[in-house]
């Protein structure tokens, strides 16, 4: 027996599935449900298409127009946050951090295969980078040498 919680490890491997699946339960029927054939969390009438949160920026835009809805109250997001990270427990290991920006190096997420990989910063921005209105046009690497050549 353990000292400090009365339950030998035994009884809390016992145990802890047992809650799990009822904090699970609890979610399903405050509408929150992670839909693994669609790879689709449903919460409160909106859905969290998990192939279009393909990094955490993707993530972070779907979590934040869903915190913005008007019927969205806190313990709806505590679900949809339990029920992201189980999902990401259930088909890639790890929970969402570790899925999405382990040790905050940007990872993009495939769910459809259940696999990460280390983002180039052009992925994880989610779009290619494009010059600044205001910064000034630069040519690339060997440009004006080959513009150069072109006009002799």
């Amino acid at each position: 027996m353990s000292m400090e919680t009365g339950f030998t490890i035994a009884e809390l491997d016992r145990m802890i599935p047992a809650q799990l699946a009822a904090a699970r339960e609890q979610r399903h029927r405050r509408s929150v449900r992670f839909d693994p054939a669609r790879r689709v969390i449903d919460v409160a009438g909106y859905q969290l298409d998990l192939d279009e949160a393909r990094n955490a920026a993707e993530l972070l835009d779907w979590l934040v127009q869903i915190s913005y809805k008007s019927d969205t109250d806190p313990q709806c997001l505590r679900d949809l946050f339990r029920e992201l990270d189980e999902a990401c427990r259930t088909v890639f290991g790890k929970g969402i951090q570790g899925v999405y920006c382990p040790w905050g190096e940007a990872r993009m997420v495939d769910w459809r295969r259940g696999v990460t990989r280390p983002a180039r910063l052009d992925e994880a921005s989610g779009t290619k980078q494009k010059p600044s209105e205001d910064a000034p046009m630069t040519a690339p690497p060997g440009g004006r040498k080959r513009a150069a050549r072109a006009g002799r």
